[in-house]
């Protein structure tokens, strides 16, 4: 979970530890970013694509373990 414009602190809608906690309900990660101070902005996406990149193989992973069980049924 992204929570955007770090740097307006007294224009905040949502304090970090209401994000935190979001996201902590949620089982995800939680980061502020800045486009304005340019904070965090490298780290969300790296971290977004390195959560994308780890589901993709949990699922590719899943999908051969099925594919394996059912080559085995059809041997029995």
């Amino acid at each position: 979970m992204v929570g955007n414009k770090s740097d307006l602190v007294d224009k905040r809608k949502v304090s970090y530890e209401e994000g935190e906690e979001l996201a902590k309900n949620f089982k995800i990660g939680f980061i502020e970013v800045s486009a304005k101070a340019s904070t965090n902005i490298d780290l969300a996406f790296k971290e977004m694509a390195k959560n994308i990149m780890i589901r993709i193989n949990a699922s590719n992973s899943n999908i051969k373990k099925d594919h394996e069980k059912k080559k085995i049924k059809l041997s029995e």
